[in-house]
């Protein structure tokens, strides 16, 4: 794939995804930044193609090496994958899924979740667009919402079937949180792409590490290809939107999830 223009930016880059994506990126000696506030990079910091930011993407120093480096290597192109975000595994207010045997809502973490996932991200872009506005440059914006955007999260893949009278379901403080993602992108699109930036969403499902054997059990008898993705299968989508083949791809959602949406 072509990013001789560009410079790739992922945020949440020690995530199981965004670490695999910079992996392709420096296999393929791409120009990127790989942005997480993790204290532990799986980064190689010998390689002069992978520059590791540790630190929030609301932070500017993010904004500050991203201009440094689209300037010192000329790039016409700035393509982020935006992984960063507040999922329900790892908020700092509550990381169970809802017992739905109770009704209960979490304030703290509706907004907690609202702040990170939308908030942030909305300045974030804004940011970008600025800085692309001032240094001539292109924007290609890359939201990462839930698949329960799309469809109604089901309750089989996370209650127990020992625990009859227990539905567990996941939060909706983050379901919330990611639903607008679609919507701001599609806002973006009709909004800025006139002026030479684009706007999609990568919509990835399935995936996931210590899960238990029923999850996966029940999610391989829902999916329509009986089976949980293999990294390579978002990883390949991923690296496309990120690069400059995808370059009349605008205002869409790449859902990437072996048909689950489509029952």
């Amino acid at each position: 794939m072509n990013f001789s223009e560009t410079l790739s930016v992922i945020t949440g880059s020690n995530g199981i995804l965004g670490t695999e994506v910079c992996k392709a990126l420096r296999q393929q000696s791409v120009l990127h930044i790989s942005n997480d506030i993790s204290n532990q990079s799986p980064h190689d910091a010998e390689d002069t193609k992978d520059y590791h930011l540790k630190c929030s993407f609301a932070d500017p120093q993010l904004l500050q090496e991203i201009k440094y480096l689209s300037d010192k290597y000329r790039k016409k192109y700035i393509s982020i994958l935006h992984f960063a975000g507040l999922d329900s595994k790892n908020v700092s207010a509550n990381n169970t899924p809802y017992d739905l045997t109770s009704i209960s809502f979490n304030y703290q973490l509706y907004n907690e979740m609202i702040h990170v996932n939308l908030s942030l991200t909305m300045r974030l872009v804004y940011n970008l667009l600025s800085l692309c506005e001032k240094e001539s440059r292109h924007l290609n914006f890359i939201f990462v919402p839930s698949l329960y955007t799309y469809v109604a999260p089901n309750t089989i893949l996370y209650s127990d079937p020992n625990d009859s009278p227990k539905f567990i379901q996941k939060p909706i403080e983050y379901i919330a949180s990611k639903s607008a993602l679609p919507s701001l992108m599609r806002y973006f699109t009709s909004t800025f792409s006139r002026f030479g930036h684009r706007f999609n969403c990568l919509v990835p499902h399935g995936f996931t590490k210590s899960v238990s054997p029923q999850f996966i059990q029940a999610f391989n008898h829902l999916s329509p290809v009986s089976r949980q993705p293999h990294l390579h299968e978002i990883i390949g989508p991923s690296l496309f939107l990120l690069s400059e083949e995808s370059s009349y791809v605008n205002g869409q959602s790449l859902i990437v999830d072996g048909g689950w949406t489509s029952l």
